[in-house]
């Protein structure tokens, strides 16, 4: 833009044109006689027509002058372009006049680039009006092309696109409606193409006072807009004015004024009820209401999106009565999308949704559905309610929407348990993802398993900590009998019998996760598969014992041939839980048939229930029988021995078979020989220590290959001697 020359400059000029206009008058009327002077003044450049661009030239020092006609309140601009002026760095300048030669608006120089003058014509102003462009360097001369523009003055309506030019620079475009207080209303440009690259144009909003109603924008190379809530005092015919930012800035843009989206009224939404909208013009805006409650979580979703065009967005945006967002906002494209938040106490009472064009010419339809956080209950139910320490029980988590108006749906996230006391754990974590169940109600559950670690009552319960539309709750009531966890094993002292021979089994009962300082207490019950079998004291035991492990035995007799299967069954009793083990099969075949000395046969051998005694140098004799010719083999001794081991925490009772002693024997005679056995250091550390007296199975093996057999039986150590 040219420098403007100041008002005192102006007047001083205009002072000396009319000091020589009144000389000339003088001189003229004095020298009646003398021939007629020339006309003095511009050059006569025509009447301008608006939007027709003139070439001129100055080659005087008078200039040259153009008219037009001013309209009162009608903004005009007179603008300059392409200048050519000489000598290089001097200068013409232009001025404006009124019919009574006042300067209607400050002057500009005009050198190497664009200019203009703009103005709003008063009422004094009004009329036939001068445009003067004459050298402002003594000497300077020039062309131009001049162009007198008043400003386009274009009505809109909500809704309705207008396209409109800026073709001239420093024209503006004026464009009217009526405010209405208190409805939001927006003033959308789009596809904006202002030339030069780089430049701008801008848009100021304007009340019939002429003050400003909104902040102005540049408009440039992307879409923009003012929107803004008129007070009482902006309500009216207002003036929306696009002007060049940069003097030389020209263009093309679309604007389109839209008032909000008609909604449902003040307390429009209501929780659970979807409400159906549509952005039918660029930069319209949909507004709803409802009043938020403090502390209770809010949702606000979208579903069924369709925006245009593809690939634009919509926003979502929550204020409230201070017009302070209440959350983030979200885009609105081409899926369901949400805002959910909490307010405050701050935030509590009149509630505003905006949803609004992210991409200034987006459209589209939309449902929106709010909802007010709804009450729950919690509960926890447990199966089985009874079980021992260090066994698992399933812990069931129910969440149930209590609210009245039922239109949150079924509740989401996690249920956390909890148990009294905390010796327990709860699977991998103690949080679980809620599932909604099918039904008529509103719920949701899941489950984890919980493993006690020590017996004892348990309350198992369980915490909801709430979603977007539920209230947290918690509950309990998953009460819990723990009792000590046992394992019971079976061991024989004979797993070779013959019918109606007697062994002794032994149930041993051990305390799995106790710290021994209890033992358990009550009796077992022992069966057999097939049950054709006597066991003394009509099969039950009472246990006994201490540090946590407790035995009892009875007798078992077989009264036919065949495998038997034998098991202990422990009922529990005070603090423990129930048991059972088996022992390993006991084989038990027919008596033997005496066999004629004659035959040739590997032999029988039968060896019964005897007490041995054991001397100084822990030797003893064991008699066997032997029926045929050959018997050749070997006698072993074995005990058991109940071995309790913890394996993470936990119990593990097992059988061990350990050999104490052996001996072979051949071509022993029929009828009963005595064979000698000396202990090995285990068996004579084993009867020392178990005050003389120690019980142990004798395994016979004798003959080879598919003849081979073995027979066993229990048999009864004694020390006779301190043994060495």
């Amino acid at each position: 833009m040219g420098t403007v020359m100041s008002r005192d400059t102006r007047a001083r000029r205009s002072i000396a044109r009319l000091i020589a206009v009144l000389a000339t008058v003088l001189v003229t009327a004095c020298l009646a006689l003398a021939p007629p002077a020339l006309a003095q003044g511009p050059a006569d450049g025509g009447r301008l027509t608006a939007y027709m661009p003139v070439s001129g030239a100055v080659t005087s020092p008078d200039g040259i002058a153009y008219t037009f006609t001013a309209v009162a309140g009608q903004h005009v601009t007179l603008a300059i372009s392409s200048p050519l002026v000489q000598p290089s760095g001097d200068a013409l300048q232009m001025q404006v006049y009124d019919s009574s030669n006042a300067s209607d608006a400050p002057g500009t120089y005009i050198s190497t680039t664009p200019t203009d003058i703009n103005f709003t014509p008063t009422a004094a102003e009004a009329g036939s009006t001068t445009v003067v462009i004459s050298p402002y360097n003594s000497g300077a001369t020039g062309s131009f092309t001049l162009t007198y523009a008043p400003d386009m003055v274009v009505p809109l309506t909500s809704g309705v696109a207008v396209t409109k030019t800026l073709q001239y620079e420093g024209q503006n475009a004026d464009f009217t409606f009526d405010a209405v207080a208190g409805q939001h209303l927006t003033v959308a440009i789009t596809a904006p193409l202002v030339q030069p690259s780089g430049e701008s144009l801008q848009m100021q909003v304007y009340d019939h006072s002429g003050a400003n109603d909104a902040g102005g924008v540049f408009i440039t190379t992307s879409p923009t807009e003012i929107d803004f809530t008129p007070t009482d005092a902006q309500a009216g015919p207002t003036t929306v004015v696009i002007s060049p930012y940069n003097q030389d800035a020209t263009g093309t843009f679309t604007i389109t004024y839209a008032i909000d989206a008609p909604g449902p009224g003040p307390g429009s939404l209501t929780s659970g009820t979807p409400v159906n909208g549509a952005l039918l013009y660029g930069g319209q805006h949909a507004d709803y209401t409802f009043t938020a409650v403090a502390d209770t979580p809010v949702s606000l979703q979208i579903t069924n999106p369709d925006v245009s065009p593809q690939g634009d967005a919509l926003q979502m945006q929550v204020y409230d009565r201070s017009g302070a967002n209440d959350a983030n906002g979200t885009f609105v494209a081409s899926g369901p999308t949400e805002i959910d938040f909490t307010p405050t106490p701050a935030e509590a009472g009149p509630t505003t949704v905006v949803i609004s064009p992210y991409n200034f010419e987006a459209t589209g339809s939309f449902t929106l559905t709010y909802i007010a956080a709804e009450t729950t209950s919690t509960s926890v139910e447990c199966s089985p309610q009874s079980l021992p320490a260090g066994s698992a029980t399933s812990c069931t988590a129910t969440v149930l929407d209590t609210g009245e108006a039922q239109v949150a749906g079924a509740p989401t996230g996690d249920a956390q348990f909890d148990s009294t006391p905390s010796s327990g754990s709860f699977g991998d974590g103690s949080d679980c993802r809620l599932q909604p169940q099918p039904g008529p109600q509103m719920v949701s559950s899941c489950s984890l398993p919980f493993t006690p670690t020590s017996a004892g009552s348990y309350a198992v319960s369980a915490s909801y900590g709430g979603d977007n539309v539920h209230f947290a709750s918690n509950g309990g009531s998953g009460a819990i009998a723990v009792n000590e966890g046992t394992s019971t094993t079976v061991s024989c002292m004979a797993y070779s019998l013959l019918v109606n021979s007697a062994t002794s089994c032994m149930a041993t009962v051990s305390d799995e996760y106790g710290d021994d300082s209890s033992t358990p207490t009550g009796t077992v019950s022992f069966t057999s598969s097939p049950a054709s079998a006597l066991f003394g004291n009509s099969g039950t035991c009472s246990l006994s014992g201490s540090d946590g492990v407790a035995s009892c035995s009875v007798s078992f007799t077989p009264s036919s041939a065949g495998d038997y299967d034998i098991t202990g069954t422990y009922s529990g009793a005070a603090a423990y839980g129930g048991s059972s083990g088996s022992a390993e099969t006991v084989a038990v075949t027919a008596q033997p048939t005496p066999t004629p000395t004659t035959t040739t046969t590997t032999g029988s051998v039968a060896v019964v229930p005897q007490t041995l005694v054991v001397s100084a140098t822990g030797t003893l004799t064991i008699t066997i029988t032997c029926a045929g010719t050959g018997c050749t083999g070997t006698i072993e001794l074995t005990v058991v021995k109940i071995v309790t081991v913890r394996i993470q925490r936990r119990k593990v009772t097992r059988t061990e078979h350990i050999v104490i002693g052996s001996a072979t024997f051949s071509k022993a005679q029929t009828g009963s020989s005595g064979i000698k056995i000396r202990l090995n250091a285990t068996g004579k550390h084993l009867l020392k220590t178990s005050r003389g007296k120690l019980n142990a199975t004798a395994t016979i093996s004798f003959g080879s290959g598919a003849r081979a057999k073995k027979v066993r039986t229990g048999v009864t150590l004694r020390r006779g001697h301190a043994i060495a």
